[in-house]
């Protein structure tokens, strides 16, 4: 949470699959997570992203909560996260590329997704019932509509930050 900058970056040149999961993006001047293509300067992006199990609360008044930017033949699936907030969109695209985003949830956002990309399966559009919002509690409050929501398809997997395997109680 700073108000000013970019939570997380990753730029072109990275050959080996990334994963960010288990985080809290609140309040980020720009994207909470930027995904640039720079080929002009060097070797295309790299082939799999995976961003599971984020919270993505109160982000940027103009760039969104995550910005995939060129992604040229590359592979990004966004789930099991929460957006909450983000403008004008949860999930802002300008360029090309595969892009799965499944199992989530979208609620107060300018927009889902920018123009041109494609929803999956087993996403909700529903308020996620945080503990405490307010004062930056997210896991999932009893009766969430995020709790058992998650992938794959019929595991138990919460959505959001904190997930719980089957059978584990928050």
């Amino acid at each position: 949470e700073n108000g000013k900058f970019i939570g997380i970056e990753i730029e072109s040149g990275v050959s080996e699959p990334v994963r960010v999961v288990g985080s809290v993006f609140r309040n980020m001047g720009r994207s909470a997570i930027v995904v640039q293509d720079l080929a002009q300067f060097g070797p295309a992006f790299f082939g799999n992203l995976t961003i599971d199990n984020i919270v993505f609360f109160d982000n940027n008044p103009s760039r969104g909560g995550i910005l995939i930017e060129g992604n040229d033949g590359s592979r990004v699936t966004i789930r099991n996260s929460i957006f909450t907030r983000c403008f004008p969109y949860a999930i802002n695209r300008t360029g090309t590329g595969n892009l799965l985003v499944e199992y989530n949830d979208f609620d107060e956002n300018g927009g889902t997704a920018s123009p041109g990309s494609i929803l999956d399966g087993g996403n909700i559009f529903l308020v996620p019932s945080f503990v405490d919002r307010t004062n930056g509690d997210y896991h999932l409050a009893p009766g969430s509509p995020c709790i058992d929501a998650g992938t794959p398809a019929g595991s138990g997997v919460d959505m959001g930050a904190y997930p719980n395997p089957v059978g584990v109680m928050p």
